[in-house]
């Protein structure tokens, strides 16, 4: 009954919500988009939530006016991008299932309790989706092209981000988190290896150093604090820096299957093969250019494509910044970028604990991984764990910051 609830509750239907692209391939054929499904789901129980208990924290009005905004500012240059094709299912999506990763985490994840369980039903997913396809790669060797495993062949830059942020998530709450049982912790490396080698296997290399910078930096903040006298020496992330060593010597007996991302990684900045560092620079100064011939409302959303290749179809510059820039110019810019920055100033981000920083550093590895790969709505991620930076407070260890809000509304 336990599970059945978990498996019902809005915070894991959400992180199904979010990872429906991924898994939805591994299911039989279903009549409907399991994106819709999950979206149509979370969407009701956040209003019956909402009508249970009417009121939203004070935290949720300015990050939401400037969202707003900004798709204001996207439905506007529709009127002068010319796209016409891709623009118009670029702007679809942005209102419906990108603005909901927004929103939709405001509503459904609300105290320390409720982003546990998204965050366990975000690893639970991850897990469930790489067990699955290991079985079907190492019983028939199912792969796609250029030899990269996904789900079902399919979709494996997908799978590689999914893995990436499930690796955190098992990291941060599991090794990270002094509260868990040696027990625990032990079956957790299982988990992370499993991730970590479909990571490897799916041949997504900007996924794996997004995710390596991630660590490295939270190792960094987290390992040494300098006082007056001391360097003291936080024990939970040297446990994280221990657990990650005998991962290189996991992947020793799959060398051979791992061969795709190891050549992937070196071809990436000596010039040869589709997505090197030369080819995506190339990408960037085009839309810069176009940026510097409509600097102030960009050329509309979806422009990109037709400078790229003349071709009304989806195209990006694989980066996410210079993506707003060329087609919404300064003024959209401005908008994005106080929505990515404000959150910092607003909250102590750096000073938190396991699950705010497990929320940190998957912002931290969407906003990454989002300047090298895919368009904003295939980074749709990076705006619900944005989300979660801003309402930080409400998952603060001191129970009295969760309820505040519920018992002025008692009163």
């Amino acid at each position: 009954m336990k599970l059945f609830r978990f498996l019902l509750s809005g915070e894991f239907l959400f992180a199904a919500f979010l990872l429906a692209n991924v898994f939805k391939s591994a299911l039989p054929d279903i009549p409907v988009d399991l994106n819709i499904v999950f979206f149509a789901l979370t969407v009701f129980i956040a209003l019956k939530r909402l009508f249970l208990k009417p009121y939203i924290s004070k935290k949720v009005v300015l990050p939401v006016l400037l969202i707003l905004g900004f798709v204001m500012m996207a439905l506007i240059s529709l009127m002068y991008s010319p796209s016409v094709v891709y623009s118009t299912e670029k702007v679809l999506i942005l209102l419906s299932l990108t603005l909901w990763s927004f929103v939709g985490a405001f509503l459904l994840i609300n105290s320390k309790a409720s982003l546990h369980k998204f965050l366990k039903g975000f690893m639970s997913i991850s897990v469930a989706t790489s067990v699955y396809v290991l079985f079907d790669y190492f019983a028939s060797s199912n792969v796609g092209d250029f030899m990269r495993i996904g789900v079902e062949g399919a979709n494996s830059l997908g799978l590689g981000r999914t893995a990436a942020l499930g690796s955190i998530v098992i990291i941060m709450l599991y090794l990270f988190n002094a509260e868990v049982s040696r027990v625990k912790k032990m079956s957790s490396l299982v988990g992370l290896a499993i991730l970590i080698l479909v990571l490897f296997l799916t041949g997504s290399r900007m996924a794996l150093v997004s995710l390596g910078v991630a660590l490295v930096t939270f190792l960094l903040i987290k390992t040494f604090k300098v006082t007056q006298d001391d360097v003291l020496i936080n024990k939970g992330a040297m446990r994280v820096a221990f657990s990650l060593v005998p991962i290189p010597l996991l992947m020793i007996p799959f060398s051979e299957s791992i061969q795709t991302m190891i050549t992937r990684l070196g071809n990436l900045f000596d010039g040869s093969g589709a997505g090197s560092y030369s080819q995506r620079t190339d990408r960037f100064s085009l839309a810069y250019n176009v940026w510097k011939d409509n600097p102030i409302f960009g050329d509309g959303l979806g422009s990109y494509a037709i400078h790229y290749n003349g071709i009304d179809e989806r195209y990006y510059p694989h980066n996410i910044i210079l993506e707003v820039m060329s087609e919404l110019g300064l003024v959209g810019l401005i908008l994005f970028v106080a929505l990515l920055t404000m959150p910092f100033f607003l909250n102590n981000v750096f000073k938190s604990n396991y699950l705010q920083v497990c929320a940190l550093l998957m912002f931290m590895y969407t906003f990454l991984n989002a300047n090298t790969t895919g368009d904003i709505n295939d980074n749709r991620m990076i705006f619900t764990f944005l989300a979660l930076l801003y309402i930080y407070p409400l998952f603060n260890d001191k129970k009295k910051v969760i309820t505040s809000l519920e018992h002025k509304t008692n009163k």
